[in-house]
């Protein structure tokens, strides 16, 4: 039901990811310790709808060491217009 890919990063840590078989999209990240940018702990994807042709996870759960977040996403955009102004430096 799932293919599993393992990945180790140039800093020593490793990342699992668990595909589904029959979409080919993650249903899971798993990463153990060691460098990088990710701590230990899992991320789970669910709540796949397509959005302008491309697969998005409108729910992603997150646990990093002692903490957890979920996030539910209620809208997605994909090139969407924005004001070059909105990249401007703030004022101090």
């Amino acid at each position: 039901m799932f293919l599993s890919i393992q990945i180790t990063r140039s800093g020593g840590g490793k990342q699992h990811w668990y595909l589904n078989k029959k979409t080919w999209l993650p249903v899971k990240m798993a990463v153990e310790g060691g460098g990088g940018r990710f701590a230990p702990g899992s991320w789970i994807f669910d709540g796949w709808r397509k959005v302008d042709g491309i697969m998005i996870a409108h729910f992603v759960f997150m646990e990093e060491g002692i903490f957890s977040r979920e996030y539910f996403i209620e809208k997605v955009e994909v090139n969407p217009s924005v004001q070059d102004s909105v990249f401007n430096k703030p004022a101090s």
